[in-house]
């Protein structure tokens, strides 16, 4: 019964990265599935700057880290998670499938998009949570 809720819990994990694929874009959702490859070192910046920087805005500091991975990084992590089926979890299906089932799909526009109000609006109020639970 377990091996069956298991393939179950997969395919939803599909679905659910079809249903971001349709709200963020095909982009979008391939370019967070990929983010997840940099997961280890992003913990390890955000502990390093909530010890030695605490009054910095730690997710600021997470996103320019990330930012500065040269492409030859990503490869090589993105080759790693293919060879090793790196997977956020055991009820996950392996990251690199993921994402490469929508890349095979055909490429999608999102249908959400913010105005740039609503879009700092929204920023701005995850930073405030967002450094409380990181310094938590």
């Amino acid at each position: 019964m377990q091996l069956i809720a298991n393939r179950q819990g997969q395919r939803s994990e599909y679905y659910a990265d079809d249903l971001s694929a349709g709200a963020a874009g095909t982009a979008a959702a391939v370019s967070f599935l990929e983010k997840m490859l940099i997961g280890d070192a992003c913990q390890r910046v955000m502990l390093h700057t909530l010890r030695h920087r605490p009054d910095t805005n730690v997710w600021q500091t997470v996103r320019a880290f990330a930012d500065s991975v040269p492409e030859m990084e990503w490869q090589r992590r993105s080759r790693l998670a293919t060879r090793s089926l790196q997977r956020v979890d055991t009820s996950h299906p392996p990251t690199q499938l993921r994402a490469s089932m929508l890349r095979d799909r055909p490429a999608r526009e999102p249908s959400v998009v913010l105005d740039p109000g609503r879009a700092a609006t929204i920023e701005a109020e995850l930073t405030r949570s967002g450094n409380a639970v990181a310094q938590s």
